[in-house]
């Protein structure tokens, strides 16, 4: 799948059925026609430049059925949260796929990412997404509730999206590597508190809570300035890691 960009539009070109996906319709390209990064495309709705996709593009293309997490937030969950090629990584939320887009991306092919959500569509919806930049084989959806389901497996980092991170945090212990990170995404300040409150009561060393604000910049010739509608709240992300079992003393 290749994206197709300009200053107000992202649209996919699949390789395999030759065609571009404009929203409601679709531009059949003929078959003498090779669309490569780099390309300008000239059609009807105007000049496309062709670029590989990256996660930062996914929630441009994806179908939506829940909010996203937005690209700033999940780049630097994942590289605060130590995950890498070959991670281990547990998610409980799975939204429309943008998470778990960015993992896949920053695990390789030598990790494993398993997503767990307790509504059926949202796994459809999220491997619907996937699959149309990765091939998915080092997913595995799980059709279960992360307050309670029975995982199997040890992960170096597990991320929650779900209303209630607190009440999973007991549960998912056990699956964490010590010296892993679990990392929470929670809208509001209250969901932020208890889920901070309940990691500490199970050992663990909160090492941070924080928000990320960006902005974008409007830039046109003698007339730049910030985009003063790209400046809103997201989430407040916290960060923690699961101390040992072992206590050294010097």
């Amino acid at each position: 799948m290749i994206i197709l960009k300009n200053e107000e539009k992202t649209l996919t070109y699949s390789e395999k059925d030759r065609k571009i996906g404009t929203g409601n319709s679709a531009i059949n390209v003929p078959p003498n026609l090779i669309i490569s990064p780099g390309d300008v495309i000239n059609t009807k709705s105007g000049l496309y430049t062709a670029l590989c996709f990256q996660p930062p593009e996914f929630g441009n293309v994806c179908k939506r059925n829940a909010q996203i997490i937005q690209p700033h937030d999940a780049a630097y969950m994942i590289f605060r949260s130590g995950v890498k090629s070959g991670s281990m990584v547990l998610e409980a939320g799975a939204g429309s796929g943008s998470l778990s887009s960015f993992i896949l991306w920053s695990i390789g092919s030598s990790g494993k990412l398993v997503t767990a959500d307790n509504n059926e569509n949202n796994l459809a919806a999220t491997r619907e997404n996937l699959s149309k930049f990765y091939d998915l084989s080092n997913w595995l959806p799980l059709l279960g509730d992360i307050r309670t389901e029975n995982i199997e497996g040890k992960f170096h980092a597990i991320f929650l999206d779900i209303p209630d991170p607190w009440n999973a945090i007991s549960n998912v212990m056990e699956n964490l590597k010590p010296g892993g990170f679990l990392t929470t995404y929670s809208p509001n300040f209250n969901q932020m508190e208890k889920t901070a409150v309940e990691m500490k009561k199970n050992g663990m060393l909160v090492l941070e809570n924080t928000e990320l604000i960006k902005r974008n910049m409007l830039v046109r010739e003698g007339s730049t300035r910030p985009d003063h509608n790209s400046l809103w709240h997201t989430a407040f992300i916290t960060f923690a890691v699961k101390r040992s079992s072992s206590s050294l003393k010097l």
